[in-house]
């Protein structure tokens, strides 16, 4: 499964896949897992099995976005996510597992945030963060502005250029992604404590965006050396950033 990873931050939105890293490199699937909504200020990513219906993801999710955009009178994230969600549920494809973020801003044009939907067919985690078994049916639900934006540590880690990170797809190297960001940010936080000029805290959603791409490398490459198996199908890592809008809720 590819990785994915969606940030949140004062300065706008980065989405990015990384489908490389894989146990079965013939296997592989090249495409995209990155795709923008067209609509508002927003984009998705997916991990998860490459064919939908009979076609390549890329393919089918692009042409689901067209038609949504096309027959849509008011196009919103939560009514795209809502037919997303019935769309993967009522195709008779196999059962695989999938995941997929979409996220981007929304508001009534004097205040926007950002919100991000999680969709996935899968019951739970393990306990060693493995996924549950898939099923039929899809899920939906907004998972920052409604649930982790309520949370004091959230506003205040945003307020100080932080992000708050979403991540899924390929277990193991979801996992050592998250080992490995937790203990480079401390790393990051002791530089900037510093007081050194040469380096500082996020200032850019550009900034966020290598961050980001830094942690996916840096996860890849000690999961190729490690004794797993594990190979490269390619260097594909896919980014997508989406500015915070002029009227953006700066969590202040």
């Amino acid at each position: 499964m590819t990785l994915i990873a969606t940030a949140v931050s004062q300065y706008g939105i980065v989405l990015a896949a990384d489908p490389s890293l894989t146990s079965y490199p013939g296997h592989f699937a090249p495409g995209r897992r990155v795709f923008k909504l067209g609509f508002g200020n927003a984009a998705l990513s997916v991990t998860g099995g490459y064919e939908v219906a009979g076609e390549r993801l890329d393919q089918w999710m692009a042409a689901t976005i067209d038609d949504y955009k096309r027959t849509a009178k008011r196009p919103s994230l939560s009514a795209f996510g809502g037919q997303l969600r019935e769309r993967l549920t009522f195709q008779r494809d196999p059962i695989r597992r999938r995941a997929i973020h979409v996220a981007g801003y929304v508001g009534d044009g004097t205040r926007a945030h950002p919100e991000v939907y999680y969709l996935r067919n899968i019951r739970g985690r393990a306990a060693d963060g493995g996924y549950g078994r898939p099923g039929r049916e899809f899920m939906v639900s907004e998972v920052f502005w409604s649930l982790d934006y309520s949370r004091a540590e959230t506003r205040d880690a945003l307020r100080e250029g932080g992000a708050r990170m979403y991540l899924d797809g390929f277990p193991e190297k979801r996992i050592a992604y998250m080992l490995l960001h937790k203990r480079i940010h401390e790393f990051y936080a002791q530089v900037w404590r510093s007081g050194s000029k040469m380096f500082h805290r996020p200032h850019s959603l550009e900034d966020i965006a290598s961050l980001v791409e830094l942690d996916m490398r840096v996860a890849a490459t000690f999961l190729v050396t490690g004794d797993n198996g594990l190979g490269r199908a390619g260097d594909s890592l896919e980014v997508e950033v989406l500015p915070a809008l002029a009227n953006t809720n700066r969590f202040s």
